[in-house]
């Protein structure tokens, strides 16, 4: 989903997250994660500026973030931060936007509780995204009537988790 959407909205679609998780001590750990969203994007239009064009979008996030949780309990609740880059595909060219590979904060918050002695784990967690560098170049933004174009993106996400190491 889309905090903050200004200029932009987006109505959600199918997600997947894949991740690889190293235990660093016994209350944190290191993730690597790569996150596919998928959604309809709503952006201005550039020529008709009372208008949108609507892109089905594509958002991928990789990431690398620290999580903080309570040993040796059944359910952990859990709090992550980390930093990561994000790009889209899919975005309609008539959008004239320009979104590039871009940098990202992740901060989040969580529950985890294992089904299988610390090898499947079941997640449900929110996390929000700190976006920079969706603003768009001075000729795009008078193109569209805009001062800025920013927004942020959260996710709220069950998962299924195997560790493996």
């Amino acid at each position: 989903g889309f905090g903050s959407g200004g200029a932009v909205e987006g109505k959600l679609g199918p997600a997947f997250q894949f991740g690889l998780i190293h235990p660093l001590t016994q209350w944190m750990d290191l993730e690597l994660i790569y996150q596919f969203s998928t959604f309809r994007f709503d952006s201005p239009d550039p020529i008709v500026v009372s208008q949108t064009i609507n892109s089905r979008t594509g958002m991928h996030q990789e990431l690398l973030r620290a999580v903080f949780y309570l040993p040796y309990t059944m359910g952990q609740p859990f709090l992550s931060a980390g930093i990561g880059g994000y790009h889209f595909t899919g975005l309609d060219n008539k959008t004239g936007l320009n979104l590039p590979l871009a940098f990202e904060v992740p901060v989040g918050a969580g529950f985890r509780g294992y089904i299988f002695k610390n090898h499947i784990s079941l997640q449900f967690e929110y996390v929000y995204h700190f976006l920079f560098g969706e603003n768009q170049s001075t000729s795009t933004l008078a193109l569209m009537n805009r001062d800025e174009f920013r927004f942020n993106a959260y996710t709220l996400m069950g998962s299924f988790t195997f560790h493996f190491f």
